[in-house]
Protein backbone atom coordinates (compact mmCIF):
# COMPACT_ATOMS: atom_id res chain seq x y z
CA UNK A 1 0.00 0.00 0.00
CA UNK A 2 1.43 3.76 -1.16
CA UNK A 3 0.68 6.43 1.55
CA UNK A 4 1.35 10.07 0.70
CA UNK A 5 0.85 12.26 4.26
CA UNK A 6 -0.29 15.87 4.02
CA UNK A 7 -0.73 18.30 6.15
CA UNK A 8 -3.25 21.28 7.15
CA UNK A 9 -2.44 23.05 4.11
CA UNK A 10 -2.39 20.42 1.66
CA UNK A 11 1.62 19.74 1.53
CA UNK A 12 3.35 16.73 1.67
CA UNK A 13 5.20 16.07 4.42
CA UNK A 14 5.62 12.22 3.76
CA UNK A 15 5.22 9.33 1.37
CA UNK A 16 6.18 5.57 1.24
CA UNK A 17 4.94 1.79 1.16
CA UNK A 18 3.41 -0.48 3.96
CA UNK A 19 3.67 -4.02 3.69
CA UNK A 20 1.35 -6.17 5.75
CA UNK A 21 2.34 -7.23 8.93
CA UNK A 22 4.10 -10.56 9.96
CA UNK A 23 1.35 -11.88 12.00
CA UNK A 24 -1.41 -10.71 13.78
CA UNK A 25 -0.81 -8.78 16.97
CA UNK A 26 -2.67 -8.67 20.36
CA UNK A 27 -3.57 -5.76 22.94
CA UNK A 28 -4.54 -6.24 26.08
CA UNK A 29 -6.71 -4.66 28.41
CA UNK A 30 -7.96 -5.23 31.53
CA UNK A 31 -11.27 -4.36 32.72
CA UNK A 32 -12.75 -3.68 36.24
CA UNK A 33 -16.01 -3.53 36.97
CA UNK A 34 -16.59 -1.07 39.96
CA UNK A 35 -19.79 -2.48 41.22
CA UNK A 36 -18.95 -6.04 41.38
CA UNK A 37 -15.38 -5.42 41.66
CA UNK A 38 -14.67 -8.58 39.30
CA UNK A 39 -12.10 -7.63 36.37
CA UNK A 40 -12.17 -9.18 33.18
CA UNK A 41 -9.11 -9.63 30.76
CA UNK A 42 -10.33 -8.45 27.01
CA UNK A 43 -7.73 -9.51 24.21
CA UNK A 44 -7.96 -7.55 20.71
CA UNK A 45 -6.53 -8.68 17.81
CA UNK A 46 -4.96 -6.75 15.12
CA UNK A 47 -2.48 -6.37 12.17
CA UNK A 48 0.16 -3.92 12.24
CA UNK A 49 1.15 -2.33 8.68
CA UNK A 50 4.98 -2.08 8.07
CA UNK A 51 7.09 0.52 6.61
CA UNK A 52 9.53 -0.94 3.94
CA UNK A 53 11.27 0.21 0.75
CA UNK A 54 12.10 4.23 0.90
CA UNK A 55 10.07 6.95 2.89
CA UNK A 56 10.85 10.58 1.68
CA UNK A 57 10.19 13.66 3.93
CA UNK A 58 9.21 17.04 2.88
CA UNK A 59 10.38 20.25 3.84
CA UNK A 60 7.41 23.16 4.22
CA UNK A 61 8.62 24.19 0.67
CA UNK A 62 8.16 20.84 -0.96
CA UNK A 63 11.77 19.72 -1.52
CA UNK A 64 12.75 16.36 -0.22
CA UNK A 65 14.58 16.69 3.00
CA UNK A 66 15.51 13.35 4.34
CA UNK A 67 14.86 9.76 3.06
CA UNK A 68 14.73 6.22 5.17
CA UNK A 69 15.14 3.17 3.91
CA UNK A 70 12.85 0.14 5.91
CA UNK A 71 12.98 -3.51 5.32
CA UNK A 72 10.07 -5.49 7.18
CA UNK A 73 9.31 -2.36 9.34
CA UNK A 74 12.84 -1.91 10.32
CA UNK A 75 14.58 1.55 9.84
CA UNK A 76 18.21 -0.02 7.99
CA UNK A 77 19.77 3.56 6.91
CA UNK A 78 18.41 7.18 6.46
CA UNK A 79 19.82 10.06 4.22
CA UNK A 80 19.49 13.49 5.20
CA UNK A 81 19.73 15.48 1.84
CA UNK A 82 21.06 19.46 2.35
CA UNK A 83 18.56 22.32 1.42
CA UNK A 84 20.17 24.38 -1.08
Amino acid sequence: MTIKVYDRNSKLVEEGQYMNSLDLLKKYTNLINVDSKKSVVKVYAYYQPLRTGEWRFYDSKGNIEFKKNYYVGSLRDSTILLSK
